[in-house]
């Protein structure tokens, strides 16, 4: 990918961060444009004295590349103990990411807000961290320390999907007692409950969706749990049978997998309606995990057949196989993830501001464009500026084909999303 270019009024003093317009002066504009071939983004923000600043950095991690590229693709492959890493874009099996150091029956992977990818085990309360470029063992995140009394992982002993969620905290599914678990997503110390009761028993899948609500695929209840923030209850959405893995589609459409009857379905968040059967066949056999591939297809593992099938979100008709059954010693097919393609994915925008001096109230517009003719998902991560508590988390944000997407105000838009960011200062 080419470099982005970028364009600016004026400088900030690299020693002290303040502004080097002499005192007294308006406040100037700084405009920062970062384009790519198919994808681009500008951000503009008042520029004032640091004093007056609540600033932070926004970094955007290409997680999928708007040209359709992609990162290497990893697998949780539960009976062989193993990630496995395959090509992004055509499937084929390239080499082991990680085994071996303890990591027996790998259930849930996510790619964490620090980058690294985070391995939830089947068997035992632990999610493991690893190095995302080379698969290298880092410290654990999750697990009880024997030596103390106190149980450190919350209760926690085995993991099915887990999930970093808009506040930057871990959610783990612990589906053996019924319950989704939450964790700091930086040091692992157990943070509560995120979701339980209401009927909800085996809770195998995860996700976030737009309206910022967590979405629980229940299994042995058959339904999906949809908790707010605060862990409220506030909906089961059913088609009647068990539900594995769950994604939220580029159309904004729910889309269940269904471990007993071996379909997809699709549900309307909005109304909790049942939309019916969605994608079937192609050899799917017990789906677990799901996802939405570069390509803006929808992804399922299939657990018995030790793969993964692609079917087209226009038609739900499958595209073929994206891993062949076995490849690489894949056995028992579990949740996956995409890299993102590579560093030049990941652009940071040095300064956003939201000031309220009194008298006007300055903030920064954030404008995406997807130019090419593929959805483009993208991720917003937040990083407080130095001295200011709070707000860290990670926004996923999917572009359509074509879309330009307008944040008229970028830190209230990432307020909604769920991220905890202080009000200006």
């Amino acid at each position: 990918m080419p470099e982005p270019s970028s364009l600016a009024t004026g400088a900030m003093d690299a020693g002290n961060g303040e502004s080097s317009l002499p005192r007294g002066r308006r406040p100037r504009i700084i405009v920062l444009e970062i384009r790519e071939s198919d994808l681009a983004c500008m951000i503009s923000a008042a520029r004032l004295r640091s004093r007056l600043l609540s600033t932070a950095l926004l970094v955007l991690l290409w997680s999928i590349s708007p040209r359709g590229d992609a990162g290497d693709f990893l697998v949780s492959s539960r009976f062989s103990n193993a990630v496995l890493r395959f090509d992004g874009t055509t499937g084929q099996f390239k080499s082991v990411f990680t085994s071996g150091n303890g990591l027996a029956n790998p259930n849930g992977i996510a790619i964490g807000p620090d980058g690294n990818v985070y391995v939830g085990l089947g068997d035992v309360g632990v999610v493991r961290r690893f190095d995302a470029r080379t698969g290298a063992p880092l410290a654990t995140l999750v697990h009880d320390d024997p030596l103390t009394p106190v149980d450190e992982s919350g209760g926690l002993r085995g993991c099915r999907a887990i999930v970093f969620g808009p506040d930057g905290d871990l959610y783990v599914d612990a589906g053996s007692i019924d319950k989704v678990l939450r964790y700091d997503g930086r040091t692992g110390a157990f943070k509560g409950i995120a979701a339980e009761g209401n009927g909800m028993r085996g809770p195998v899948g995860l996700t976030f969706g737009p309206d910022g609500n967590l979405y629980v695929g229940a299994a042995i209840s058959s339904g999906i749990y949809v908790f707010g923030p605060t862990g409220a209850f506030i909906r089961r959405l059913s088609c009647g049978d068990a539900v594995t893995g769950v994604v939220f589609g580029p159309d904004g459409f729910l889309y269940g997998a269904s471990s007993v009857a071996n379909v997809v379905r699709k549900y309307d968040p909005s109304s909790g309606q049942c939309l019916g059967e969605f994608a079937a066949g192609g050899g799917l056999s017990i789906p677990i995990g799901v996802g939405v591939s570069p390509d803006g297809n929808l992804l399922v593992g299939s657990f018995s057949t030790n793969s993964v099938i692609k079917y087209s979100f226009a038609t739900g008709q499958p595209l073929g196989t994206f891993v062949a059954a076995g490849a690489g010693g894949l056995e028992g097919t579990h949740n996956f993830l995409f890299l993102p393609p590579d560093e030049a994915a990941r652009k940071v925008v040095p300064i956003v501001l939201d000031v309220d001096t009194g008298s006007a109230h300055f903030s920064s517009e954030l404008v995406l464009t997807n130019r090419s003719a593929a959805a483009a998902h993208v991720q917003l991560v937040y990083h407080p500026s130095l001295g200011t508590a709070g707000g860290a988390g990670a926004v996923d944000v999917t572009l359509g084909a074509g879309e330009q997407r307008v944040f008229a105000d970028v830190l209230a838009e990432l307020r909604t999303r769920g991220l905890a960011i202080p009000a200006s200062g």
